[in-house]
């Protein structure tokens, strides 16, 4: 019976050690932090239940090992590992990387007789931060543009003060890790106009095409080749000439050889019959 007690007291005497020894351990040192654009991935500590990550010295706990950073800029990245069970790991080494804005070009026209607020992209209710790189003279302030349904405008009056000097005005602004760098051309007509780019690259969408009409209704297309285009093919709707994916995928599907879709549209004056014809290139990107 003595010696049962002793084994007994024996191993309870091993396990509060062991328990002692385990709480004095430290978890192993960090390894290496990767980066995938945007998702932070710490590596894998044994016996971790959870990771601190420190970025430019703000202290953020994660549940895994991922973080998605929603910012672009340079950061400084570290980390270290935590239990229950063991002593927090050593943070790691310093881990500098720099992530990029996504950088995307818009261009669209804007003539000294138009009086219609320019839209630029749809914004989602997301915050927009602006950064003019125009003249101090044209600064671009919040009362000069506006969201409405999830579009982004710029006033009439504002492109009116731009009108006088009739050249390109270029400024970015950006959503997210979006950036985007917008053109905005003043040309000199009164007739009708695409206000957005013209000569485009198919993305798998419906291409939608902006008019500024100056009292001039859509009378024809003419295209090159053997290409048709049927009233089912597109529609014009508020000014905005909309040809469906279908149609611009079956052309290309068709007509292998084409890297380019040419379309040239008339349009006519309600009053005098006075015409005016333009086109539009829709470019192949495979």
């Amino acid at each position: 019976m003595k010696k049962i007690k002793i084994s007994l007291i024996m191993v309870m005497i091993i396990f509060i050690l062991s328990a002692c020894h385990q709480e004095d351990s430290k978890l192993e040192s960090p390894g290496v932090i990767t980066i995938d654009y945007q998702t932070i991935t710490v590596e894998e500590i044994e016996h971790a239940q959870s990771y601190v990550l420190i970025i430019n010295d703000e202290v953020i706990e994660l549940e895994d090992r991922t973080y998605i950073i929603d910012d672009y800029g340079t950061f400084d990245v570290s980390y270290y590992a935590k239990s229950n069970d063991y002593l927090d790991s050593d943070q790691s080494e310093v881990f500098n990387f720099t992530i990029d804005p996504l950088v995307m070009t818009l261009s669209y026209k804007y003539s000294i007789y138009s009086t219609f607020d320019l839209p630029i992209l749809n914004v989602d209710n997301q915050e927009i931060a602006l950064d003019i790189t125009m003249n101090e003279s044209y600064q671009l302030n919040t009362n000069d543009y506006h969201i409405t349904d999830q579009v982004l405008y710029i006033d009439s009056s504002y492109l009116t003060r731009l009108t006088a000097q009739r050249e390109s005005y270029t400024f970015e602004f950006s959503i997210g890790l979006n950036l985007y760098s917008t053109v905005i051309t003043i040309i000199d007509t009164d007739k009708p106009y695409a206000y957005t780019d013209n000569n485009v690259a198919y993305e798998g969408e419906d291409l939608k095409f902006y008019f500024d009409m100056f009292d001039y209704e859509l009378d024809s297309f003419y295209t090159t080749g053997n290409i048709k285009l049927d009233a089912d093919n597109y529609s014009f709707e508020d000014n905005v000439l909309t040809f469906s994916k279908d149609y611009i995928e079956g052309v290309f599907a068709e007509n292998v050889s084409f890297y380019t879709i040419s379309i040239s549209y008339l349009f006519k004056e309600n009053t005098t019959g006075d015409i005016h014809i333009g086109y539009l290139l829709i470019h192949n990107p495979e």
